[in-house]
């Protein structure tokens, strides 16, 4: 029963047009959003030590305003509203955080590279989940998802262990690499995943399998070459022996 349900959901033509509709409107966004990460990438690649201290001031600024006004926030609070309420302990918190993030650039440095270094990390472990789903649905690039994640890991891996006290600033860059490698492949993937659900929708809806997609195309593509040399073949056996037994009445 389950099996013969997995295989109508598989079938159904709707189903996957609907996959389309949201894979084509988040398309664009998807695209942006690596395009930034790509960019994020060569900035850490190119300099990284202003990188890192422009980073450390945006978010020290950000957190001091956070803080000042989540402090303001308690002030104006009213006497039943302020039992129960952590605004003036988050405040106070976010404030010192910025403080300190604006007096000790280095040593935001390291905390930077960590937690961007875990991020890659993450990504690395989603590019895998990604390719195993790829290599469910019998796509034939699925491995080159595989390969990508392996090497992303690679970079976060070296990124946090820094093998041989490798200065911050080089591990910043090879997290910055690992980000550029992340965004490239993913707007390559976006691409292969729609292409593959664009003829999956439309596969269905001539009575195919979802699975039996990039196989169709590939025997269309062998049947048509087939075609195309038995007729090269033809039109060479008809222009070698063709007309060398008529009788043209010349007398030759």
């Amino acid at each position: 029963m389950a099996k013969k349900q997995t295989a109508e959901k598989n079938n159904d033509p709707q189903g996957w047009e609907s996959i389309r509709k949201k894979v084509k409107d988040t398309k664009a966004e998807i695209l942006i959003l690596n395009v930034a990460i790509i960019i994020l990438g060569i900035l850490m690649i190119a300099m990284p030590e202003q990188f890192s201290q422009f980073m450390a001031q945006i978010i020290g600024v950000g957190l001091i305003v956070w803080g000042f006004l989540r402090c303001i926030s308690f002030v104006r609070l009213k006497n039943e509203e302020m039992f129960g309420s952590y605004a003036l302990v988050q405040g106070t918190a976010m404030l010192g955080f910025g403080v300190f993030f604006l007096t000790q650039p280095d040593k935001f440095n390291n905390l930077l590279n960590l937690i961007l270094s875990l991020g890659i990390l993450v990504i690395a472990v989603l590019k895998v989940q990604n390719a195993i789903n790829y290599l469910k649905l019998k796509i034939s690039k699925w491995w080159l998802h595989l390969l990508s994640a392996v090497i992303i890991m690679a970079f976060g891996i070296v990124a946090i262990v820094k093998p041989g006290n490798i200065a911050e600033n080089v591990a910043l860059i090879i997290t910055g690499c690992a980000f550029v490698i992340s965004g490239i492949w993913d707007n390559v993937s976006v691409m292969i995943m729609s292409k593959f659900i664009k003829k999956t929708a439309k596969a269905l809806e001539n009575g195919s399998h979802y699975v039996d997609v990039e196989a169709k195309d590939d025997n269309d593509k062998k049947n048509n070459k087939k075609k195309k040399s038995k007729n090269n073949e033809e039109t060479k056996n008809f222009d070698d022996d063709g007309f060398d037994d008529l009788d043209y009445g010349d007398g030759l």
